[in-house]
């Protein structure tokens, strides 16, 4: 079996090739700007998804794909049409929690993703939706320099509670969606296994580092500016209307990467201590 893993790049696309490579399963990687000496071994092949002709050489000979897409929507169908000429069978697609959502600030990232989601099935692949709420990886991405830097975590809604998933973990179900039929026709909502505040986060990172952070409550203009370092201005509206409305109730939480893996969901304080060098000076 051969399985094409797009994204590769990325935090769950390159944790994804880690495991698959462990299974004895032929792995093929594919992004805009490949690092063959990230992944020995592994055939890395360069396309652009937005630029679906560009993947005919990563797709030849490939049973199943693990498609992770910002492609904009008018490509959607062409992409379909380069996997099924290809002779893929499967398609894995990482999409979001938000497709589950009704909330007016979701609907920019709940339509980019459904139509992904869709465009797959339309196309006649036998097709599982992993859908993951909040990413563990996001306080390395939000927090990190802040606290190297500073000790510090600037915060415009200290309480609002997310239930970040490990890479690891959304890899681990993606493993079985590629390899096995088990998943077939299934569209998971995959979180970590608690509700946590954004203060309880970087408490949890503190405790991995054994440093103590201060958190600092930031103006909605100062958390903009500083957010919007890092997220492109569709993400940092849907972010903070997410995060003031997320102070209100507890994250959902499921118990899906148990029942698929057969082993709890990594809990986030786990995940700051082997992650414990991105935070440190």
């Amino acid at each position: 079996m051969r399985v094409l893993v797009t994204g590769a790049s990325g935090g769950t696309g390159s944790t994804l090739i880690g495991r698959l490579s462990d299974t004895g399963v032929e792995v093929r990687a594919t992004s805009r700007r490949p690092d063959p000496q990230r992944w020995p071994g592994v055939d890395n092949v360069a396309s652009d998804l937005g630029e679906p002709r560009t993947l005919r050489p990563a797709l030849e000979g490939v049973d199943a794909v693990f498609l992770v897409s910002f492609a904009p929507p008018q490509v959607l169908g062409e992409l379909a049409e380069e996997m099924a000429a290809a002779g893929v069978a499967k398609v894995v697609v990482l999409s979001t929690i938000d497709t589950t959502r009704t909330e007016p600030f979701v609907e920019y990232n709940k339509q980019r993703h459904l139509a992904v989601e869709n465009a797959v099935i339309d196309g006649g692949f036998t097709t599982v939706c992993l859908r993951p709420g909040a990413f563990a990886r996001n306080a390395i991405r939000f927090w990190a320099r802040q606290i190297r830097e500073h000790r510090s975590v600037g915060l415009p809604f200290p309480e609002s509670q997310q239930a970040p998933i490990a890479d690891d973990d959304i890899a681990a179900v993606a493993v079985e969606a590629l390899t096995t039929s088990a998943l077939d026709g299934q569209k998971i909502v995959l979180t970590g296994p608690e509700s946590l505040t954004m203060r309880e986060q970087v408490g949890l990172v503190g405790r991995a580092i054994n440093a103590s952070i201060d958190i600092t409550l930031l103006s909605d203009a100062h958390a903009r500016a500083l957010y919007g370092q890092v997220l492109p201005p569709q993400y940092l509206d849907l972010l903070m209307a997410q995060w003031a409305f997320e102070v209100t109730e507890s994250a959902d939480v499921t118990q899906a990467v148990q029942v698929v893996t057969g082993r709890p969901a990594t809990a986030f304080g786990d995940w700051a201590v082997s992650h414990r060098d991105a935070f440190l000076p």
